[in-house]
């Protein structure tokens, strides 16, 4: 067996052994994506660019105050090479609103077929504010790098604030890092996120501002954009293209890319394992530092329950469907009578989230999904396993 092979098992069984490990101890949603993307990536100081083929499995896990993401990726290059990497990260968080503490730690490399290697592992605090739709952040990060120079001692700092209104999350940050005593610079970024029906959409603008190693050859600015299209419950066809900057904590030249993929969204691990709910029909991509994310998971279980669910007739054959979630950002709701497309509900301010639609006497198929997660049986309804083997709740509407 040569080298690829044992780091494609190990991969594979490192995600297998967590998996099972998420699930024993109670993890309240976890999340597998599977995504293999072609792409073409011209590195700055090259004037040709290079093709590669990538297969990157990831999972994510949530638990009450607490998360774990774990992700892979295993390279082949066009023109010969290949390389292989991967992430481990976890987070413990207080139970305090509307102030969250957060203790994380992430430890991560690569391997590449002319022999180097990279490693990074990092300690960080943060302090989150968090107010209806609003938040903003301070902390701090120590920790180890390592390249083909030997170790080097990593410490920084960062602060930013976000907003989410509507389906749309922004995101601006700034982080001063110090590598060995020798490299200092600071990255400035904004962030974009948008749930647009079927699309999930991604953007970054960022700047940096430091040393010229740091700025790898002159680069000072990159551009990112990303799109993930569901063109299934649990497939989406996968787009991005931009330049992303050197990574001087492990030696990165900076690059130009674009790439054309596809993803699969299996279903939640924990819910799988108990037969009790369904699965996630647009996961989000492996997880990683961003932000909005953290607080996502600070906000632990409380942010995916919903307390109660009801549809009350008005007339004319049109229903009125309340849910109660009173601590979501964002309720949806899909079924036989939307042709499973998601429907947005609207906020009433007291923890009811509604929206009025044409619904006629019979049964009905349907989930609930808060805050972007997993699609979930409202309560009250009889469940119901689905063609694709999760389960769906059965809402009987009757003729009055």
């Amino acid at each position: 067996m040569n080298l690829r092979s044992i780091l494609t098992a190990r991969v594979a069984m490192t995600l297998a052994g967590l998996a099972l490990a998420v699930t024993s101890a109670g993890a309240q949603a976890s999340t597998a994506v599977l995504e293999a993307s072609s792409s073409r990536l011209r590195y700055a100081n090259d004037t040709a660019s290079n093709g590669a083929f990538t297969i990157s499995p990831s999972l994510h896990a949530m638990l009450p105050d607490a998360s774990l993401d774990v992700a892979g990726g295993l390279s082949q290059f066009t023109g010969g090479g290949w390389s292989t990497q991967g992430l481990l990260a976890g987070a413990l968080f207080t139970p305090w609103r509307p102030i969250v503490g957060e203790l994380a730690g992430t430890t991560g490399g690569s391997v590449h077929a002319d022999g180097n290697r990279t490693a990074e592992s990092l300690a960080s605090v943060r302090l989150h504010a968090i107010h209806d739709g609003v938040g903003a952040w301070i902390g701090g990060s120590v920790g180890q790098t390592w390249d083909s120079l030997g170790w080097h001692s990593v410490r920084g700092t960062e602060g930013g604030v976000w907003v989410q209104h509507s389906g749309l999350i922004a995101t601006l940050s700034m982080a001063p890092t110090r590598v060995a005593d020798t490299i200092s610079f600071t990255d400035a970024q904004l962030a974009l996120r948008a749930l647009a029906g079927k699309a999930d959409i991604n953007a970054t603008v960022g700047a940096r501002h430091g040393d010229r190693v740091a700025l790898g050859g002159g680069a000072q600015g990159w551009v990112n954009a990303s799109v993930a299209l569901w063109i299934g419950r649990d497939v989406a066809i996968t787009a991005s293209a931009g330049r992303y900057p050197a990574d001087p904590l492990q030696g990165y030249e900076a690059a130009s890319y674009g790439t054309l993929g596809i993803r699969l969204g299996l279903r939640d691990l924990t819910s799988a394992a108990a037969s009790a709910s369904t699965p996630d029909r647009a996961p989000a991509p492996a997880r990683g530092a961003h932000p909005v994310t953290r607080i996502d998971r600070a906000e632990g279980e409380a942010s995916r329950v919903v307390e109660d669910f009801e549809v009350r007739a008005l007339g004319g054959g049109q229903r009125l469907v309340r849910v109660r979630a009173t601590a979501a950002r964002r309720v949806e709701i899909s079924g036989d009578f939307t042709s499973w497309q998601p429907v947005t509900l609207e906020s009433l301010g007291d923890g009811w989230w509604t929206t009025t639609l044409p619904i006629g006497a019979g049964t009905y198929e349907m989930n609930v999904r808060v805050d972007g997660g997993a699609w979930l049986a409202p309560p009250g309804l009889t469940t119901l396993a689905d063609e694709d083997g999760g389960v769906v709740g059965v809402l009987v509407v009757p003729d009055r």
